[in-house]
């Protein structure tokens, strides 16, 4: 998962970005996987395209995109621009027309729900446009990268049109062709020197919004953090124009009849007190909020968008990280084996969740999955109503609803009873079922409106039930031994700590924290410093707990069908961060082997469908019962041999760094970075050590500890 693990993927979409007050080149971090997420961008440039029979287009497209478009101002390989600068550019061959443009900010941000397999990237949506796409056009994005050592490393990138990307003047990837955009969807060995590298990217796009991702990792497919970004952007420097948003959520809503209020409505949001008060208390925290979407096609479609949408209009200054793992036409059983990929380490808040065709002891596993691994809150519900139940409900006896009725109260989940609110709704407007439906089962636009109204108004903070989080999640403050005196929580050792604003700073030599806790997650909240700590769990390394996940596993080529999925693979003793590849081989109907390959293991063993595969090394495991097999696969045209790729990626961080913040802010305005320390610990007693570089400061306000529920000793 990117997701998030999860892995965030990143849209270039242009928000603001703050750097007006540098007069010079300004270095900023990469994002937290290795996103590239600031950029110089010149755009948008139209192509003199002309009409090419169809087996003669990818090399009309390709003599365009090998064009260089700034031959008039001297060409790419001179590129060194400064926010604002203005370029004219001359009519050639390539460019349609002559145009004078000007260097502008951008960035990538996160997007505003993200999902497993694809991104929607906008990047030529010019406002003149009216959200319409700039068809037949070019633009170029320029950073620098400031390498502290020459590294080898890998560029992983998706666009949905031609790109080409050049580093320090040599291409080192070039894509002619028509997609939709992924993340992660090609891989380019990237070198870098010490010091500066310029970055330059040049996209073509024909149809649709356009679109790039790309991000930087190491041979192991860990994210890049040593690096910095570098732009010269002047104050005053234009910027691109972010993402159009879409209409207010109150003029979806008057699309349809109003939904009147539910029986005992005030008791909604019982079960979500936490996540409540999170994102209501989010602009002075700045802590982000995090809430996954899982299940099947029907909480695929729009209605979490607008959800998402609505929460924001109703918190604007709180970050809402959502992402939607939901695989449409797989049964709870089949998420069941999923989820250990992309939902128990990804560190959710909230989980909501529905899918068809589920038994009550497999819906039953799945919610204890959550609450054994995690300290999310759960939302619920029934399923709506599709045509079959429309056309039969006097013959239905809706077993369902009572099961899942009676898993929410015992997991403490919040339910939202959409069966009989849906009936209540054709009922009371006197509407057809089909009002609500594209096919027999499926949203519409109306539908769609409809779940996410259903959904929102369980988004209220109920102060009628008691809150069970206190017990579950626990805040040490690190201020507790110093001003009150109290050693029976934090201990602080060492001279050089002393109190600041909200925190405690730790300077010199010989300082250390320590904490005995119990839990399985322990979490940082950080002010603003130049310092870092080692971090130590029960006196080792977070590393020997073997704290590691794999990422849901994908084809890596996402374009190229596969003969089947694994829905979980589990992982062994001993592991690394890093990348493994599957590679399918004597395909037969329902049958194949395969072999398996560790970008540090190296050969890790072969095996087949329908036995246990455990690779050589120990660190791969995959049951027969875990493929799914793809009804119809058909072999690529050209011979290529499908491969899924499994991404392990660690739960740990070994040593933590502080991060300056030069920006001027009100006292009450805390700029905590809430930061993972370990993910996954065995249950019981630990005690964490941090010791704080002799160099520089390094400040805290307080040590988090998570204790799911269902861990508890």
């Amino acid at each position: 998962m990117k997701y998030l693990a999860a892995v965030l993927v990143a849209v270039l979409a242009f928000p603001v970005l703050s750097l007006a007050q540098n007069a010079g080149p300004a270095s900023l971090d990469l994002g937290p996987n290795g996103e590239i997420t600031r950029w110089l961008a010149l755009g948008y440039i139209p192509l003199a395209v002309q009409p090419a029979a169809p087996d003669k287009e990818l090399a009309a497209l390709g003599k365009l995109l090998d064009a260089d478009l700034l031959a008039s101002t001297g060409g790419e390989a001179k590129v060194a621009p400064v926010g604002g600068q203005k370029v004219k550019i001359a009519a050639s061959p390539a460019v349609a027309a002559p145009l004078e443009l000007a260097w502008q900010l951008g960035r990538t941000a996160p997007a505003k729900l993200v999902n497993c397999w694809t991104t929607t990237q906008r990047l030529f949506l010019p406002p003149a446009m009216n959200g319409k796409g700039m068809g037949n056009s070019a633009c170029y994005l320029y950073c620098q990268l400031i390498s502290p050592a020459d590294v080898k490393a890998k560029l992983l990138l998706g666009s949905d049109g031609p790109v080409r990307v050049s580093i320090n003047g040599v291409v080192v990837h070039r894509f002619v062709g028509k997609r939709y955009t992924l993340e992660d969807d090609e891989e380019a060995a990237v070198a870098l020197h010490k010091g500066v590298n310029d970055v330059l990217v040049r996209l073509d796009n024909y149809t649709g919004n356009g679109g790039f991702y790309g991000r930087l990792v190491d041979s192991n497919g860990v994210p890049l953090q040593t690096l910095k970004e570098q732009l010269n952007a002047p104050a005053g420097t234009a910027e691109l124009p972010p993402e159009p948003d879409g209409p207010p959520f109150a003029q979806s809503v008057a699309k349809i009849p109003k939904v009147s209020p539910a029986e005992h409505q005030e008791f909604f949001g019982a079960h979500l007190t936490r996540t409540l008060s999170l994102l209501e208390s989010g602009a002075q925290t700045h802590r982000p909020v995090r809430i996954m979407f899982y299940g099947q096609s029907i909480e695929y479609s729009t209605w979490p968008d607008l959800l998402i949408q609505r929460l924001r209009e109703r918190y604007p200054h709180t970050e809402i990280i959502a992402e939607n793992a939901a695989i449409g036409g797989w049964n709870v059983g089949a998420l069941l084996r999923m989820m250990n990929h992309s939902i128990v380490r990804a560190r959710p808040d909230l989980v909501m969740f529905h899918a068809y065709q589920g038994t009550a002891e497999q819906w039953d596993r799945l919610i204890q999955t959550i609450r054994r691994e995690t300290n999310a809150e759960l939302m619920i519900r029934t399923a709506h109503i599709s045509e079959y139940d429309a056309k039969n409900m006097g013959k239905i006896v809706d077993s369902e609803t009572p099961m899942l009725r009676q898993i929410a109260q015992k997991y403490d989940a919040e339910f939202v009873d959409v069966r009989q609110e849906w009936i209540d709704y054709l009922k009371t407007n006197k509407l057809e079922y089909s009002f609500l439906l594209r096919d027999q089962i499926h949203l519409n636009e109306n539908g769609c409106i409809l779940m996410a109204q259903l959904y929102d108004r369980h988004y209220r903070l109920n102060m009628l039930d008691r809150s069970h989080w206190m017990n579950s999640i626990r805040t040490y403050n690190v201020l507790r031994p110093i001003e009150d005196r109290k050693y029976d929580e934090i201990v602080l050792s060492g001279g050089g700590w002393s109190d600041i604003y909200h925190g405690a700073r730790a300077v010199g030599p010989g300082n250390s924290l320590k904490l005995k806790f119990t839990g399985s997650r322990v979490d940082l909240m950080l002010l603003p410093d130049n310092g870092w700590a080692k971090v130590l769990i029960d006196g080792r390394s977070p590393a020997q707990f073997n704290l590691f996940h794999g990422q849901r596993p994908l084809p890596k080529n996402r374009h190229l069908a596969q003969p089947a999925t694994a829905m979980r693979y589990h992982t062994g003793q001993n592991m690394v961060a890093e990348t493994f590849e599957l590679t399918f081989k004597d395909i037969t109907p329902g049958k194949f082997r395969f072999s398996v390959r560790g970008s540090t293991t190296g050969d890790d063993g072969e095996g087949g469908s329908g036995e246990l595969f455990t690779s050589k090394s120990g660190r791969i495991i995959i049951s027969p019962i875990d493929w799914l097999n793809t009804s119809g696969y058909k072999p690529s045209p050209g011979g290529e041999a499908p491969v899924m790729v499994m991404q392990v990626v660690a739960d740990y961080l070994d040593q933590v760094a502080c991060r300056p913040d030069d920006t001027v802010h009100p006292n009450d305005d805390i700029q905590y970075r809430y930061v993972t320390l370990a993910d996954g610990l065995p249950p019981g007693e630990h005690e964490l050590t941090l010791i704080p570089s002799e160099t520089g400061s390094f400040s805290l306000q307080a040590v988090e500890v998570f204790n799911p529920p269902l861990l508890r000793k």
